[in-house]
C-alpha cells in the first residue's frame, strides 16, 4: 500500500519504472529478509535536479514474503481441538456408565472445552481495537475457525444477496467490493495490496508536476482504515456486515450435523439389534438418543456463547440489514434462554439436595442428575459445583 509523503503544494502523478541500485538494497540487514510479517516501510522521496527541493515522496509498507499465518497451522490446531473433542466424549461416556460415581474427580484435562476456548481466546486478542503488531495478526488468523468465522466465497456471495433483500447496503459493504480494497491498519501496515521486498525495487517513472506532463498513473484499489473485528474478519476477506451471519450458518450447519450424526447411529444399532448381537454398552445411547442430541448441542452453545454474544453485540451496534439484527435478537435470546434454564435447574436441583441429604453429592453420584447437567460442572470439585456460573458470566 502507497501513501503520499507531505510535499510542497501543488500536483504530482508519476507512472514507470526505476532501478534501485544494488549498492542500497544490500545496506538491508539481512534479519529483515527471515523475520516474518515484518512491520516496515520504503520511503521514496523526488527532488528536482535544478532546485534540490522534493517534488514528490511515496512511503510503501513492505514484506519479505513470510508469515506465521500459515494454513497447516490451522489444520493442526483443529485437528488438536478433535482430539480433545474425542477424549473428553469417551471420559464422559465412562463417567455415565459408572453412574456418575467417579464425578468430583474433574474429567480428563485439557478438555475440549479448555482448549477451543483457549483458542478463542487467542483469536479474540487478535480482534480488540489496538495496534497489535502484524506478527500477531497473522498468528491470531489461525484460530479464527474456533470463533466461527471460516471463509467461503460462495458463502459470503449468499449473504450478501441476502442482505441485499433485506435492507443492507452491498454496495458499501460486500465480498465483492473487499476483494478490491486495501485494509490499511493503524499502525500504517497493510494487506490485500502489498509490495514485496527484494533485492531490487524497479519503478520506472514518467512524472507531472502540476499538470505539465500528459500521464498520469491510476489505481482502481479502494483503500480503508479498519480495526477491531472488522479488522479481524475482513483479513479473512469477510465483510464486516456479514460476520454474525457467518457465525450463524456456522453453527447451524454443526447442529444439522450433530443431529444427522446422531440419527445415523441411532439407524446403525437399529439395524444392529435386529441382525446381531447387540452390546450391552450401548444399550443406554439406544434408550436415550434425544438426550445425548440435546446434551451435545447444548455443549456447542456453552462453548460458542461468549463469541456469539460478541457478534450479535457487534451486529446490533453495526445495523445493516433488518433481517440479520432480528435474527442476531433470536439467537441471543435463545442461547441465553438456554443456558439461563439449565443454570436455573441446576441451582435448583443442588438446594434441594443439600436440603434433603445435607449437601451436594447427588449432582456427581446420582446418574439422573450426572447426564443431565454434568456438562456444566463436571470440570469442578463438589464443593466448587457453583463455578460454571460465573463462567458462563465471564464469557459474555
Amino acid at each position: 500500500m502507497e501513501q503520499l509523503c507531505p510535499v510542497p503544494v501543488g500536483s504530482f502523478a508519476a507512472k514507470g519504472e526505476q532501478a534501485i541500485p544494488a549498492e542500497f538494497a544490500n545496506q538491508i540487514p539481512s534479519i529483515a529478509f527471515s523475520v516474518p510479517d515484518i512491520a516496515a516501510q520504503a520511503t521514496l522521496e523526488l527532488k528536482a535536479l535544478d532546485t534540490g527541493e522534493n517534488v514528490a515522496c511515496i512511503t510503501s509498507a513492505v514484506q519479505n514474503g513470510k508469515t506465521v499465518n500459515v494454513p497447516a497451522v490451522s489444520y493442526i490446531a483443529a485437528g488438536i481441538a478433535g482430539a480433545a473433542l474425542v477424549v473428553t466424549g469417551i471420559s464422559a461416556i465412562g463417567a455415565a456408565a459408572a453412574g456418575g460415581s467417579t464425578g468430583g474427580a474433574g474429567t480428563t484435562s485439557p478438555s475440549f472445552t479448555d482448549v477451543i476456548t483457549t483458542m478463542q481466546g487467542f483469536a479474540m486478542n487478535g480482534m480488540m481495537s489496538v495496534d497489535m503488531p502484524p506478527v500477531y495478526r497473522a498468528f491470531a488468523k489461525n484460530f479464527a475457525f474456533s470463533t466461527g468465522l471460516i471463509p467461503f466465497e460462495s458463502i459470503q456471495s449468499a449473504i450478501d444477496n441476502f442482505r441485499g433483500s433485506t435492507g443492507g447496503n452491498v454496495t458499501r459493504d460486500s465480498i465483492k467490493v473487499l476483494k478490491n480494497t486495501t485494509l490499511v491498519f493503524g499502525d500504517g501496515s497493510s494487506t490485500v495490496t502489498r509490495r514485496s521486498l527484494g533485492l531490487m525495487w524497479r519503478d520506472e517513472l514518467s512524472t507531472t508536476v502540476n499538470n505539465t506532463a500528459t500521464e498520469s498513473s491510476s489505481n482502481s484499489t479502494l483503500q480503508k482504515t479498519v480495526s477491531g473485528i472488522q479488522a479481524y474478519a475482513e483479513q479473512l476477506t469477510i465483510p464486516q456486515s456479514n460476520n454474525f451471519l457467518t457465525v450463524l450458518l456456522v453453527v447451524a450447519i454443526v447442529i444439522a450435523a450433530i443431529v444427522v450424526g446422531v440419527l445415523l447411529f441411532k439407524v446403525i444399532l437399529e439395524g444392529w439389534s435386529l441382525f446381531g448381537s447387540f452390546p450391552k454398552s450401548l444399550i443406554g445411547f439406544r434408550k436415550h438418543y434425544w438426550g445425548t442430541m440435546a446434551r451435545t448441542i447444548v455443549q456447542l452453545i456453552l462453548v460458542l456463547y461468549g463469541v456469539v454474544v460478541l457478534y450479535c453485540v457487534f451486529q446490533f451496534t453495526h445495523g445493516d440489514s433488518w433481517a440479520a439484527q432480528a435474527l442476531a435478537g433470536v439467537t441471543l435470546g435463545l442461547f441465553t434462554a438456554t443456558l439461563g434454564f439449565f443454570g436455573f435447574k441446576i441451582w435448583q436441583t443442588a438446594r434441594r439436595l443439600k436440603k434433603i441429604e445435607g449437601d451436594v453429592s447427588g449432582l456427581y453420584d446420582k446418574k439422573e442428575h450426572w447426564i443431565k447437567y454434568s456438562l456444566f460442572y463436571d470440570s469442578y470439585k463438589k464443593d466448587f459445583w457453583w463455578l460454571f456460573l460465573p463462567f458462563i458470566l465471564y464469557s459474555k
